[in-house]
């Protein structure tokens, strides 16, 4: 724990979780923090021991869309420790994890805000399983790597500015920057909300103008940091 609050740099941050978490009798981890969507637990892992391979792999099979740890770990729900044997109602998603050698692992969602996702899982390729005193080791664990990586600057939650811009924002606006933030177009925003492209436009601009920023990524961060 010491390791964790004293890391300076992401590096270090990652070198002491997956220390942490080996003494506890994990082999790999994946950890995110901040993250807009569910998808990116696993396309831009904030920490991770996972190969470039594996999150590809998954990224390919599009497991994001029914992968029930994924969707667990967005419920802001207690520890869960799971064996691979807790999903052979899923055959496929069983066998999935059986094609990693995984054997059991915990999932912890971390804080979920409106607009974030946070979580950690540790995995094991040897356990027959883990009890619920490890589980919430490593949600503290996670708590603490979360609250230091934001610290380091790695993630980054909005500034007072930041936040009264955004409560300066119409609910129409907020509807219109939370479409936006799912990857919608501002013809597509304006087909789901009735309105004109024109006005949808406006809107947009209005929003660039409150937050200070250029660019719809830019709000766009700002509002998912909320």
């Amino acid at each position: 724990m010491a390791a964790l609050c004293a890391s300076d740099s992401k590096e270090k941050l990652h070198d002491a979780l997956s220390a942490a978490l080996e003494r506890l009798g994990f082999a790999s981890f994946n950890m995110a923090v901040l993250k807009a969507d569910k998808r990116q637990f696993m396309t831009e892992p904030t920490l991770t021991s996972l190969s470039w391979q594996d999150l590809s792999h998954y990224e390919e099979r599009q497991w994001h869309l029914r992968d029930p740890l994924l969707d667990y770990s967005t419920t802001g729900g207690a520890p869960l420790a799971w064996t691979v044997d807790d999903w052979d109602a899923d055959a496929e998603y069983s066998q999935f994890l059986r094609q990693q050698g995984l054997r059991c692992g915990v999932t912890v969602p971390l804080l979920c805000t409106r607009s974030e996702i946070s979580a950690i899982t540790g995995l094991s390729y040897s356990r027959d399983a883990f009890d619920a005193a490890t589980a919430n080791a490593v949600k503290i664990l996670g708590e603490v790597t979360a609250e230091r990586s934001c610290g380091l600057g790695i993630t980054r939650g909005s500034t007072q500015a930041e936040i009264n811009a955004l409560r300066s924002l119409s609910e129409q606006q907020l509807t219109i920057l939370e479409w936006a933030r799912q990857g919608k177009s501002n013809s597509d925003i304006a087909v789901i909300t009735n309105r004109s492209k024109r006005a949808v436009d406006y809107h947009m601009s209005e929003i660039l103008k409150r937050l200070d920023v250029t660019s719809r990524a830019q709000a766009i961060s700002i509002y998912c940091g909320m």
